[in-house]
C-alpha cells in the first residue's frame, strides 16, 4: 500500500517549495512524485479532496494563500490571494467552504470563501485578536497561530501565541461573505504562548504552548462553548535545560495517543490518553533530524511523518497503537526546508 503526502517548505518562489511524496512502507521509501514552485514559503497546508490550499508566509502586503488542483501527475496552480502579515496556518472548513488563515504578524484571521472552480476568492472577512504580554519579547502584541474546529464541528477555536488566549467563536456563511462571533475565551497563564489546539470527540481539548513547552488538558462544553484548562504537563524530558520550542500536535484516529514535537530538544513526545482523555507522558523519540516543525499521522494511524526544518529532512516512523512505539522507517532529504506535512 502506498500513501500520498504533501509537504510545504520554506523557500523562494521558483524553488521546489511544495512537494507531493509517496510513502511505500514495504520498501520502505519516501519518493517525490510531483513538485511546484509557484509560491514562496508554503509553511502550512490544508486539503479538501482534489484541492490543496497553502499559505505563503511573507510580511504584510506580500503574505497570501494559494489554491491548487491535485491529480495523479501534477499540482496545478489555480490562483493566489493576499492575506495578512505573516500567514502561518490554514484550516479549511468543508461545510462552510471557507479557509481560515491565521496571520502571525498582525494577530488577525482572514476568512476566504471558495469560488465555483474551487479557488479561494479575494476580499476575505477579517477578525482580529487583541492583547499581549509586555514582559515577553515575542508577546508585545497578538500573534494568531491556529484555527481548529471544536470536537462537535459546531464552532471554531482560534489560538493566539502573543495574547495567551484561545477564542471560541461561531462562524456563519453569508452568501460569499462570512461572519465570526466570539462566544467565549480561555485566558491561559501569561508567557506560555499557545500555538496549536486539537479537540477530541468526547469534549476534551489539548493546547500546545510554544514558549513554556507544555501540553494543557482542557474540557470543552458544547452547549455553552466554554473551554477551561484542567491540568498541564511538560513536553520535554525531566531535567532538560536547553532551548526548545514545542511545535506540532497530533491526535491519533482512535484518540488514545497524542504526539507533540520539540524543536531544539529535537524529539517527539508520546502521550497516552488515559480514562477521560487525560494525557500521560510515555516517552520521547528522536525526530531523526533537526527542528521538527510539523507532524502528521496516516489516516489509518499506522505511520507518522515528521518535517525537520533545519536538517531539511522528512522522516517516517511506523507506529504501534498497542504499545505506543515509534520505529524509524525511512527518510528523505529535501532541497527546501520542510515546514508542514499532510497525508492525502
Amino acid at each position: 500500500m502506498h500513501y500520498t503526502i504533501y509537504v510545504g517548505c520554506y523557500g523562494a518562489a521558483g524553488e521546489e517549495t511544495l512537494l507531493r511524496l509517496a510513502l511505500d512502507p514495504a520498501m520502505p521509501s519516501l519518493t517525490v512524485t510531483a513538485a511546484d514552485g509557484s509560491i514562496a514559503n508554503p509553511s502550512y497546508l490544508a486539503l479538501d479532496g482534489a484541492f490543496l490550499y497553502a499559505v505563503s508566509e511573507l510580511p504584510a502586503g506580500q503574505g497570501g494563500v494559494a489554491s491548487f488542483a491535485v491529480s495523479d501527475d501534477a499540482l496545478r496552480f489555480l490562483g493566489r490571494q493576499t492575506a495578512g502579515d505573516g500567514p502561518c496556518h490554514i484550516y479549511f472548513d468543508p461545510v462552510l467552504e471557507r479557509a481560515f488563515v491565521s496571520n502571525y504578524g498582525d494577530g488577525s484571521v482572514s476568512v476566504f470563501s471558495r469560488g465555483p472552480g474551487h479557488a479561494l476568492l479575494g476580499e476575505p472577512f477579517v477578525f482580529r485578536h487583541t492583547g499581549g504580554n509586555p514582559a515577553h519579547p515575542r508577546q508585545l502584541g497578538p500573534h494568531a497561530h491556529c484555527v481548529a474546529p471544536t470536537g462537535d464541528g459546531r464552532r471554531i477555536a482560534s489560538v493566539d501565541l502573543g495574547a495567551d488566549v484561545v477564542v471560541i467563536s461561531n462562524a456563519f456563511a453569508q452568501g460569499q461573505g462570512t461572519m465570526v462571533r466570539e462566544i467565549s475565551r480561555l485566558t491561559m497563564p501569561r508567557g506560555c504562548g499557545p500555538r496549536h489546539i486539537v479537540f477530541g470527540r468526547g469534549g476534551q481539548a489539548y493546547v500546545l504552548t510554544e514558549l513554556s513547552n507544555e501540553l494543557y488538558f482542557c474540557d470543552y462544553h458544547a452547549g455553552s462553548g466554554s473551554l477551561w484548562a484542567k491540568s498541564a504537563v511538560s513536553t520535554l524530558p525531566a531535567g532538560w535545560t536547553g532551548e526548545s520550542q514545542a511545535a506540532a500536535l497530533v491526535l491519533s484516529p482512535e484518540e488514545t495517543w497524542l504526539f507533540a514535537s520539540n524543536r531544539g530538544q529535537d524529539s517527539i513526545a508520546v502521550f497516552r490518553l488515559e480514562a477521560g482523555g487525560e494525557p500521560r507522558l510515555r516517552g520521547h523519540v528522536n525526530c531523526g533530524g533537526a527542528w521538527p516543525r510539523d507532524l502528521a499521522l496516516s489516516p489509518d494511524g499506522r505511520y507518522l511523518l515528521c518535517a525537520n526544518e533545519h536538517s531539511r529532512t522528512v522522516t517516517a516512523f511506523s507506529f504501534d497503537a498497542a504499545t505506543g512505539a515509534l520505529t524509524p522507517l525511512c527518510a528523505l532529504e529535501t532541497s527546501a526546508a520542510p515546514a508542514c506535512v499532510r497525508f492525502a
